[in-house]
Formats: C-alpha cells, structure tokens, sequence
C-alpha cells in the first residue's frame, strides 16, 4: 500500500488537473481499504504517514 501511495502521491503532483484529481481519489480510496484490512498498528501509521498528501 506504501509503493501505491507514492506513485498516486507523485501522480498528484503533475500539472494535470484531471491526473492530480483521480490519483487523490484512488489515494483515498486506497487508505480506506488499508484502514479497514490492515491490524498492526505500526503498518497503520505507517500509510497513513504516507497518504496525508491525499486528506
């Protein structure tokens, strides 16, 4: 989940309003399902450190 949060993260980054746009959404989307599927807590924090470029 990591390695997909920072390509969506580098992805956000380009001068493409409509590129920037869906690469937040699927970053979300891609925390959503790590909240709900991940249990260790350090794998946790570790997206979600990862993915505050997407909230």
């Amino acid at each position: 989940v990591v390695r997909l949060l920072k390509a969506l993260e580098s992805l956000a980054a380009v001068e493409d309003a409509a590129m920037r746009d869906s690469a937040l959404r699927h970053a979300r989307l891609a925390l959503v399902r790590a909240e709900n599927a991940l249990k260790v807590p350090d794998d946790l924090t570790a997206v979600r450190e990862v993915g505050k470029f997407a909230v």
